[in-house]
């Protein structure tokens, strides 16, 4: 199991940068020659990725995934975990990298969930303060163009947000509706 198939596996097809060259002298990196087409060229070789690499110790990609701050962190630091394990065939640090993404998706999830409430908490607390200046309009047709003006800011707030907004909608379309009466009232 000490062979490079361990590797080839579990590699990415990656692109390597080339340049045609007219003598093998200008070559820098490596040498390459199609015969058929009597083109000689210099390339460069690829790295290869992190978790590839003997010296670079297992644990080091668990404390990766514990200091992720987002899900796309601790994806990459798991692949490079597991595939670290599966490239030296280590039953045993698979199931460590298993947990420890388990464990922190449910970590970050937690983190996400607050500071989506919090973020929430916030326009609905920016709705609650536009609805109440509708009670000065004293015309419909004003009123409705203030209230499509203020859903038109939450949709702006609210863009790239995880949470529904369908609340906070609702909660404008009452304070419409009961202004529209007041006005009638009037």
């Amino acid at each position: 199991q000490l062979g490079i198939g361990r590797y080839l596996y579990n590699l990415e097809a990656t692109m390597v940068h080339g340049t045609m060259v007219e003598y093998r002298s200008q070559v820098k990196n490596n040498y390459g020659y199609i015969k058929s087409e009597k083109i000689a060229f210099d390339w460069e070789s690829p790295q290869l990725p992190a978790w590839a690499m003997p010296h670079v110790e297992f644990k080091a990609w668990l404390f990766e995934m514990d200091g992720a701050d987002n899900i796309a962190q601790l994806k990459e630091a798991f692949a490079n975990a597991y595939l670290h394990a599966k490239a030296f065939n280590r039953v045993d640090q698979k199931a460590d990298s298993e947990r420890s993404y388990k464990f922190n998706t449910a970590r970050i999830n937690k983190i996400a969930e607050s500071e989506m409430s919090t973020r929430y908490a916030a326009v609905n607390d920016w709705l609650l303060k536009q609805i109440s200046t509708l009670i000065h309009i004293g015309d419909i047709s004003s009123l409705n163009r203030v209230c499509d003006n203020i859903k038109t800011d939450l949709d702006l707030r609210s863009e790239g947000e995880c949470f529904d907004t369908s609340e906070l909608v609702t909660k404008l379309k009452i304070a419409r509706d009961e202004q529209i009466k007041t006005i009638g009232e009037k």
